[in-house]
């Protein structure tokens, strides 16, 4: 599972499945950086309406992805989602993809369709413009289209803290 920073002092973003456990409980939470590191995290919301959580590190000296806008996303936007490959190893990779379709609901929530095949591996990875804007989270892959949670979805979460 990927996710990324959103904000200064250590503030991931990620799917909620990542910490779910089969009846809803909240499972205990590790970071592991590209490097390597690994951190202990402290869920500090949760979304009820959407497949995102936010968790906190300590961690200082990462790289932020600032949220894009929704209003942005037009079919045939070029876009590149970033995540880890491989359960074993932490393999940073970057996956081009292609905006079909920029504002679907799939089970029940706000999603862009995307021309890409990605592996679970990578479900809570920024999928970003040019600019290095967020434009949303990549959720799910079937045999060359994906979904992502878009960006109007993630401003509106993180408007909770």
């Amino acid at each position: 599972e990927s996710g990324f920073f959103y904000k200064e002092g250590g503030y991931v973003i990620t799917c909620k499945r990542v910490l779910l456990g089969k009846k809803g409980e909240v499972l205990p939470v590790r970071v592991t950086l590209e490097n390597g590191e690994s951190f202990r995290a402290k869920v500090i919301g949760i979304s009820k309406e959407s497949d995102i959580v936010a968790v906190k590190i300590e961690h200082r000296g990462h790289e932020l992805l600032p949220i894009g806008n929704r209003e942005n996303l037009k079919p045939g936007f070029a876009l590149k989602l970033f995540g880890f490959a491989g359960n074993d190893k932490n393999i940073a990779d970057i996956i081009p993809c292609t905006v079909l379709s920029p504002m679907e609901k799939w089970k029940d929530q706000p999603t862009s369709r995307l021309a890409l095949d990605a592996s679970q591996e990578y479900r809570g990875g920024p999928i970003v413009d040019g600019r290095g804007l967020v434009m949303g989270i990549f959720l799910s892959s079937k045999t060359g289209s994906a979904r992502s949670l878009e960006a109007g979805a993630i401003n509106t979460f993180l408007k909770q803290f």
